[in-house]
């Protein structure tokens, strides 16, 4: 399987004031959207963190098919007014980013 054909996860994690309003005005429809696209909603939730201090209230992991996918998604029409709305209302000091899958064959590991 090519790196472009293995699933790739996001990892967002923000602050959010009202939770409520999060949930009715953005993860509503972007969990919508997620779905059709064959993308999986992990884990959502109030972190809880065992080195640092993120300061963050909200973390959500999202797993793609691929990574055309989730570049695809993440740079679409249909989700930019949703990313300005979580960017510039809904969350502050956030932070996303995309995670290849695990290789087990990097560290010499048979696969799975």
């Amino acid at each position: 399987m090519s790196t472009a054909d293995k699933p790739v996860y996001l990892v967002v994690a923000m602050n959010v004031d009202d939770l409520d309003d999060f949930i009715q005005r953005y993860a509503v429809d972007v969990v919508g959207q997620l779905h059709r696209l064959g993308a999986e909603l992990l884990a959502a939730g109030t972190p809880d963190a065992l080195e640092g201090n993120p300061g963050w209230n909200r973390a959500v992991v999202i797993r793609f098919p691929s990574r055309q996918v989730a570049d695809d998604w993440y740079r679409s029409a249909e989700y930019a007014p949703f990313k300005r709305l979580r960017l510039e209302t809904l969350a502050t000091d956030g932070m996303a980013m995309f995670i290849e899958t695990f290789d087990p064959g990097a560290l010499g590991q048979p696969a799975g």
